[in-house]
C-alpha cells in the first residue's frame, strides 16, 4: 500500500462461499498514481490470491523542486527531467544516451546530472525537495562501485541501468531509499581517479 493508505476487510473472516468487502482509505493529500495490490486469503489448509490495482487521482502529483548543486563549474548542466526512457541524453554536458532502463523506473521523474561533476568531493553534492514521499534511486557506475554515503539504509536493488558512450556501453547499479516529503541531500560521486561516469538520480 502507498504510505498513509489503509485497508480493512468486513468481515475479517468468512466461511467458504461467503464474501468480505475490502475498503481502501486514501488520505486527501495522497500521491497520484497506480499501485498494484495483492489480496491474500488463508486458512489452515489453503492460501488463495487475488490481484487488483489501486488508482489514485485528485491527490498530489510528485514534484521535484529547489535543485541545488555544490559544483559551480557544472551546476548549469544539471536539470530535473520527466519520463525517463531509452534514448534520453544521460548527462547535461555529454552526448551519452540511455540504452536501457529497469521496467519499474521507466517513465519516472529523474535528474540529469553533469558527468564532469563526478570528480567533485563536496558533501552534500546535490539537494532537492520532494512535495510527497517518494523512492529515490541512485544509479552508480559499476566501475566505481557503491559510494561510501550509500549506507545500509540504501537497498541494492540488483537492477541496472545502461548507457551508450560512443562505441562503449556502461552499466550502473541501482540503489534505492524511501524519503518523506521534504529535502533530500545526496553525497558526491568523488571519483577523483576519473575512472567512471557520474551517477544518475531517479525519483519514483
Amino acid at each position: 500500500m502507498p504510505p498513509g493508505v489503509t485497508a480493512t476487510f468486513s468481515p475479517a473472516m468468512v466461511q467458504p462461499g461467503q464474501s468480505s468487502v475490502l475498503t481502501v482509505t486514501v488520505p486527501t493529500a495522497e500521491r497520484n498514481g497506480s499501485y498494484p495490490l495483492e489480496i491474500t486469503g488463508t486458512d489452515t489448509s489453503a492460501t488463495q490470491y487475488a490481484s487488483a490495482e489501486l488508482t489514485i487521482t485528485g491527490g498530489e502529483t510528485l514534484a521535484v523542486a529547489g535543485l541545488s548543486v555544490s559544483d559551480p563549474a557544472n551546476a548549469a548542466a544539471w536539470s530535473v527531467q520527466q519520463n525517463l526512457q531509452p534514448g534520453d541524453l544521460l548527462y547535461g554536458d555529454r552526448t551519452f544516451t540511455v540504452a536501457s532502463v529497469p521496467a519499474g523506473l521507466a517513465g519516472a521523474t529523474w535528474i540529469r546530472t553533469a558527468n564532469s561533476s563526478k570528480t567533485v568531493t563536496a558533501d552534500p553534492l546535490v539537494t532537492f525537495s520532494l512535495n510527497v514521499p517518494a523512492t529515490v534511486s541512485v544509479a552508480v557506475d559499476t566501475r566505481v562501485g557503491r559510494r561510501p554515503w550509500l549506507d545500509s539504509s540504501w537497498v541494492d536493488t540488483g537492477l541496472q541501468l545502461t548507457d551508450t558512450e560512443g562505441s562503449s556501453s556502461r552499466t550502473f547499479e541501482v540503489y534505492q531509499k524511501e524519503f518523506p516529503a521534504g529535502q533530500v541531500s545526496l553525497g558526491p560521486d568523488a571519483d577523483t581517479a576519473n575512472s567512471g561516469s557520474m551517477y544518475t538520480i531517479i525519483i519514483s
